[in-house]
């Protein structure tokens, strides 16, 4: 009501709001080996990498290594400089949102756990850089939002 004048209108406002549906997600380059195929049971990709600048695509929900299976949520560029350092950024595209990243770079395909076995959990990730131009391994991984195509008006 317009205290001035007296006059009054109504009006509905409809909002959509959206909900995501998180995912994990994994870079993959021209040369990636899946986690699978060196026995672990959870997918994903671990890449050799010399000097040099790379982009990779950024998969999510790919399971068993199946990129049919999968979304293609963006990617990654991955830097290893003439400095022996490796930067990994992630670049997501709408309509999805980037919750949470791991990078992996050191000289053995795979991280090892406390007891000194090979893993792929994200949580043991880390960036061992510099390197002095010998071949790394990076695993990129990430957790995504994609829209809920089940969600909504």
């Amino acid at each position: 009501t317009i205290v001035e004048t007296g006059q009054s209108a109504s009006a509905t406002l409809k909002v959509n709001v959206q909900r995501y549906l998180y995912e994990t997600a994994f870079a993959k380059g021209s040369a990636a080996e899946c986690f699978i195929d060196h026995g672990f049971s959870r997918w994903g990709w671990t890449n050799p990498i010399l000097p040099g600048t790379y982009t990779w695509d950024l998969w999510a929900g790919a399971g068993q290594c199946d990129t049919s299976k999968g979304t293609l949520v963006g990617s990654v560029t991955v830097v290893y400089a003439g400095s022996g350092n490796v930067t990994v950024t992630y670049n997501v595209s709408a309509p999805y949102l980037l919750d949470e990243t791991h990078v992996y770079a050191d000289d053995d395909m795979f991280p090892a756990d406390k007891r000194g076995r090979p893993t792929v959990a994200p949580g043991q990730y880390y960036n061992a850089s510099p390197f002095d131009g010998r071949e790394v391994y990076v695993i990129a991984h990430a957790v995504v939002g994609i829209p809920d195509p089940d969600f909504g008006p």
